[in-house]
């Protein structure tokens, strides 16, 4: 299935040409989960807008952001998932 992407942070919106996560949880010896699913890491490349506030929240060591990247079904434009983050770096 096609679908495009969208990042959504502090009131923009930039699309997103390539996207990779994963999530956290710890399991039992038999395999089953036996903790909550916990935060990971989220990899975008974006396409360029020429604006420099992304590589500014990337380079800032404090600042976190609350945000999502929206999951579209190419050919109805139809959401297929939403990824929500908080506090991320």
């Amino acid at each position: 299935m096609s679908f495009k992407a969208k990042l959504k942070v502090a009131g923009k919106e930039r699309n997103i040409l390539s996207v990779d996560f994963g999530m956290l949880q710890e399991t039992d010896p038999t395999g089953r989960p036996s903790s909550v699913t916990r935060g990971g890491k989220i990899h975008i490349v974006v396409e360029g807008t020429g604006e420099t506030d992304l590589f500014e929240w990337m380079t800032n060591s404090f600042e976190r952001k609350d945000g999502s990247i929206v999951f579209y079904k190419r050919d109805s434009d139809a959401t297929l998932k939403e990824l929500k983050f908080k506090e991320a770096y």
